[in-house]
């Protein structure tokens, strides 16, 4: 888990939808550190963030376009397995830098 990758997705503003900001937290909850060895399958992803496989599949199209993160198929036995996924830090924490809204931050009280 990527305690740094999830604080960081969190810190974007305006660069991601909410669907593709979930999806991306889930894989960002089973990378290392170093935004590399990620690969929840589309079935745990689509779970977790209670969504359809369809709609994982559709969302992590948009963010590969956002060059953010990166996929490798994974083959094990000759198999399709799931996908590995790396997250591209420097083009991350340029979001979080650059943010396209306001910040989330809480005035008073709620």
């Amino acid at each position: 888990m990527s305690i740094k990758i999830m604080s960081m997705l969190w810190d974007t503003r305006g660069h991601f939808t909410s669907t593709e900001k979930s999806i991306l937290l889930k894989i960002a909850d089973s990378a290392a550190e170093d935004g590399t060895n990620a690969y929840p399958g589309a079935g745990k992803i689509a779970a977790c963030c209670e969504l359809g496989r369809r709609t994982v599949f559709e969302n992590l199209e948009n963010i590969y376009k956002k060059k953010v993160l990166k996929k490798r198929n994974r083959i094990k036995a000759g198999r399709m397995t799931s996908n590995m996924y790396s997250f591209d830090l420097k083009l991350l924490q340029w979001m979080v830098d650059n943010p396209v809204d306001k910040p989330c931050k809480t005035q008073g009280k709620l």
